[in-house]
Formats: C-alpha cells, structure tokens, sequence
C-alpha cells in the first residue's frame, strides 16, 4: 500500500506533463513584398538546340558546283557546235551560262566572286574585237583569243580554287547564330524573354 502511493502519484505526474501543451513553432515569415527592383525569377536556360545539319555549307560541295557547273557548260556549247555546223541559237546561250557556272560554288555558300566573274565578263572584250575586225582581215588575231583565253581560265581557276574556302567563311561566320538560345522568365509582377548564348 504504501508502494501504491508514490506510483500513483507518479503516473498523475506524467499524465499532466503530457497533457500541457508544447511551445507552439514560430510561424514562418511572410516573404517580402514583390517592388520593381525586385530581380525577376528566371526559369532554368534549356541547352542550346544542336546546329542544323543544312544550315551548313559542305566545301566539296562548293567545289563540285563550280567544277560541274562549268563542265556542263561547256559540253552544251561542243554539243550545239557539232549541230548544224554551230548555226544555232543554244552555242551562244551555252556560251553565256559558261560565264556564270564556275561562280557555283560561291553562290552556294552565299558569296558571289565578283572579282573572277569579272575576269570571265573581260575575256569577251578580245573576242569581240577580233570578231569585228576578222570582217576585213583575220590575220594576226590569234594572240587575242589566246588572251580571251588565258582570262577566262584564270578566272574559271580561281572561282573553283577559292570555293571551299568560301564555304568555310560561311561557316565560320554563322556559327555565333547558332549558339542563340530564347528562354522564358517567369516573375510575379512581369514576364519577359532572356536571351543566351554559346560560344
């Protein structure tokens, strides 16, 4: 009986210790308020997109341009010359294609070699004048067309020659683009674009 006591008394203890209420937890502060300097929340930057594969210019597909283009110029002028004995309107169309077709190429990987077109153009001049002055006497015109000549292959040889390297220019010029990443950005009082890049 006298055991009871103290353990009775004990357990009335702890019931009451139990059943008084604990410290309540702070509450959480209230996130300061949303003013215009508030830098915006910005969403994670996706990875840029890889390079698309036709966005680039291939240089031995620049080079196949110019050197086909201009082999099948000139097998339309031998073909059309072998007809009718050349008296026909395709010999000179084929001629003036042959002009542009070494230039290929370079349109290809969008820049056009105004400097070797221009040798091309100047080639006409000797053959123009012998053409001309052939109607009184055709002798001694042969370095003319030598020279008609030389002009032409020079600048068919440097269209050709200086293809891939256009392609490459191209290259080079539009890989800053393709680094460009657009991702949104996400705030409370206003939206916007970011804009990113890789190099």
């Amino acid at each position: 009986m006298k055991l009871a006591v103290p353990i009775a008394l004990m357990l009335i203890l702890t019931a009451r210790a139990a059943a008084q209420p604990g410290a309540a937890p702070p509450a959480p502060a209230a996130p300061p308020p949303m003013t215009p300097m508030t830098p915006m929340m910005s969403m994670p930057t996706p990875p840029p997109a890889a390079p698309a594969a036709d966005d680039q210019r291939d240089e031995g597909t620049a080079v196949l341009l110019s050197v086909g283009g201009t082999i099948a110029s000139w097998s339309v002028v031998f073909a059309a010359a072998s007809v009718d004995h050349g008296s026909n309107g395709v010999v000179p169309l084929a001629a003036i294609s042959a002009l542009f077709t070494p230039g290929l190429g370079h349109w290809y990987a969008a820049d056009p070699s105004l400097g070797w077109f221009g040798l091309r153009v100047a080639a006409l001049v000797p053959i123009v004048y012998a053409l001309r002055a052939c109607e009184d006497d055709c002798s001694g015109l042969e370095v003319l067309g030598y020279v008609s000549l030389a002009l032409y292959g020079i600048g068919t040889l440097g269209d050709i020659i200086t293809a891939p390297a256009a392609a490459r220019r191209y290259n080079e010029e539009h890989g800053a683009l393709r680094g460009l990443t657009v991702a949104p950005m996400l705030s409370r009082n206003t939206g916007g674009v970011m804009l990113g890049a890789r190099f």
